[in-house]
């Protein structure tokens, strides 16, 4: 079946984070892969996993201390970033792309503004069913039977189908 890729979402003013509690942060933790490389203070994954009941509370008090002066950490901010080959001539630059080494700490940070901000997208109904990236259970496979089963519902009701695809390069 056809359907519009819009929202008719009532959307109050603000969105207000909640506080994050040891529990948000231990759960958090339970899924962090442990294979990833570390940013720029070299704290491992696995340290952070085995010292998750120590951790969970300093961290909660730390980051609702941010969330209630609006601020995010400056030593969360920072970055390694490491040039990594794409394909082609490696002595062109072009042909690397960079990846930003974050903390763990920046991480479980982030991970947990996501959830608030999805819940709330979620809530008010502001993410279309069109959307697939960035959703549980959706991928650019779901995205392209949901665009195949579109063209051919109108095709079925004789309607004709243009379609427009285009690749935007980043710089």
């Amino acid at each position: 079946a056809s359907q519009a890729c819009s929202t008719s979402a009532n959307v109050p003013e603000s969105m207000y984070l909640k506080p994050v509690t040891s529990s948000d942060i231990c759960c958090i933790i339970d899924v962090l892969q442990t294979k990833k490389a570390t940013g720029y203070d070299e704290v491992p994954a696995k340290f952070i996993k085995q010292c998750k009941n120590t951790l969970a509370h300093h961290l909660a008090e730390s980051f609702n201390d941010s969330l209630q002066r609006g601020a995010f950490p400056d030593a969360l901010k920072l970055a390694v970033i490491i040039p990594v080959p794409k394909k082609g001539n490696l002595t062109n630059i072009e042909n690397f792309r960079p990846i930003a080494l974050l903390t763990i700490f920046s991480k479980i940070f982030e991970k947990l503004l996501a959830q608030q901000l999805l819940d709330f997208l979620n809530k008010h109904h502001l993410i279309t069913e069109c959307q697939h990236g960035f959703r549980k259970n959706r991928s650019t496979e779901t995205a392209a039977t949901a665009m195949i089963q579109n063209i051919m519902d109108h095709l079925n009701n004789g309607k004709t189908v243009y379609g427009i695809f285009f690749d935007i390069l980043g710089r």
